[in-house]
């Protein structure tokens, strides 16, 4: 490839899906965050994105090995990844004649040497992945306008944000293709799918908070604590229905006797 052709391949428009002419490995951005981009078309029409690896030109025969080594790839890594937008800065786009106003994006984990093993694997399958200057040479951005002029300068709001990404999606193919990252992707290929959604989540707690009334219960008589029912005992002689007077419950008995009572 020439100097020329390699310089051009390096600014490619990306596209989700395509005819394998121009496949490349992207990181996404958050609906959230994407939609404090201004639109960027018609020079690009794809969401924001930050472009991980221009893969490039993939022939038809070569584009499930290719996937399934980025899979490969994928497994070895682990995620996820915390993503910061960062300042605004300006390159000349060489086949535009324009120059871009782009947002530098920083990680938490260094990902240069895994890319460069993607680059190899990529290399090994005959393709001929671009990379700048070398494989290890890797400066994360997400494009946020195109201006005319060679010396204009971006005046509109400047988005800010951070989110957490833990797979990789594939651009250009037919279809496109997300690529999760570690023990993720064995799960996914195993079809051992445990965690909940967040949905889920939400169902579970509101089940928690709001639980169903107790079933309802004959009540224990036995364990109440009244007075007790001496009528109903033949042995017991109860007052009022007796001569026992000391258990008599009438206070105009109770009453004459404490009168009658000699006061001496």
């Amino acid at each position: 490839m020439s100097l020329a052709k390699k310089i051009a391949s390096r600014y490619l428009v990306a596209k989700q899906t395509g005819d394998g002419k121009s496949v490349g490995l992207f990181i996404p951005l958050p609906e959230n965050l994407a939609k404090l981009f201004p639109p960027r078309s018609p020079e690009d029409k794809s969401p924001p994105h930050v472009t991980f690896l221009i893969i490039g030109d993939v022939p038809k025969d070569k584009q499930d090995e290719m996937v399934e080594a980025i899979r490969r790839e994928c497994r070895t890594f682990a995620g996820p990844v915390r993503a910061d937008l960062g300042p605004v800065e300006y390159f000349v786009h060489p086949a535009k004649e324009q120059r871009v106003a782009y947002l530098k994006v920083l990680f938490s984990k260094y990902l240069a040497e895994w890319r460069d093993q993607i680059h190899s694997a990529m290399v090994d399958l005959g393709l001929n992945p671009v990379a700048d200057f070398s494989p290890l040479v890797y400066r994360p951005h997400t494009t946020l306008a195109y201006l005319d002029g060679l010396y204009s300068v971006y005046d509109g709001e400047v988005p800010a944000g951070t989110w957490l990404f833990n797979e990789l999606e594939i651009w250009g193919l037919p279809k496109r293709y997300t690529i999760p990252f570690g023990l993720e992707a064995i799960y996914q290929d195993r079809h051992v799918l445990a965690t909940k959604t967040d949905a889920e989540k939400e169902d579970d707690e509101i089940e928690r908070l709001v639980r169903p009334r107790p079933p309802k219960k004959p009540p224990r008589e036995d364990l109440q604590r009244g007075r007790m029912d001496l009528r109903s005992d033949p042995d017991i002689d109860y007052g009022d229905d007796g001569d026992d007077l000391d258990l008599s419950l009438n206070y105009k008995r109770v009453a004459a006797r404490y009168l009658r009572r000699p006061f001496f």
